[in-house]
């Protein structure tokens, strides 16, 4: 046993030193990022292309948010309709919750903050976006409001339909598989 005494002695004293200099760096981290911003990863294309769009519409910048419709989109509304259903819906502070992408579409879910909805009206919470990747980037080929919005959206999922368009499917924190189909715009 006296042999493995030194070794033992050895062990423990490399433990301590490992042990302090853990705590060490555990206690000097907070106070060397409080200044610095956390770092996040990147935002994915199709979401700042969503972000561009709904905050173009929150600011009342219809060319910019017309713009930023798919070619399909385009056909089905003019540029002066489409400003006047913007107008009609006024809202602030659009945020990415969660989004899926593929490697031609991508779907987006954002919040908005509005003040209030005119009596008659359905709330909205925020915005369902389909995008489609064109020439020229990420379109917004859908649009759908969204009078709730879930606080989770678990293994969400964006697929070919099988009579085209697409296919989205996810679980809402109720453990409820949601299955929407969009058609290809």
């Amino acid at each position: 046993m006296r042999r493995y005494l030194s070794l033992i002695i050895l062990i423990a004293l490399a433990a301590g030193i490992a042990g302090w200099q853990i705590a060490h760096r555990a206690r000097r981290a907070p106070a060397a990022q409080a200044g610095k911003p956390a770092q996040l990863q990147p935002t994915a294309p199709s979401v700042q292309a969503a972000l561009a769009f709904l905050n173009a519409w929150s600011q009342g910048n219809g060319s910019a948010a017309y713009g930023a419709l798919s070619a399909g989109m385009k056909k089905m509304t003019s540029e002066p309709d489409f400003a006047a259903m913007m107008a009609q819906r006024k809202f602030t502070n659009p945020q990415s919750v969660t989004h899926v992408e593929t490697a031609q579409a991508a779907y987006v879910i954002c919040s908005i903050q509005t003040k209030g909805t005119p009596k008659g009206e359905k709330p909205c919470a925020g915005f369902s976006l389909l995008l489609k990747k064109e020439a020229d980037g990420w379109k917004v080929a859908q649009i759908q409001e969204e009078p709730k919005l879930f606080e989770k959206y678990a293994d969400l999922r964006l697929s070919p339909g099988q009579a085209g368009g697409w296919t989205v499917t996810y679980q809402n924190e109720k453990g409820q598989v949601a299955t929407l189909t969009l058609p290809e715009l």
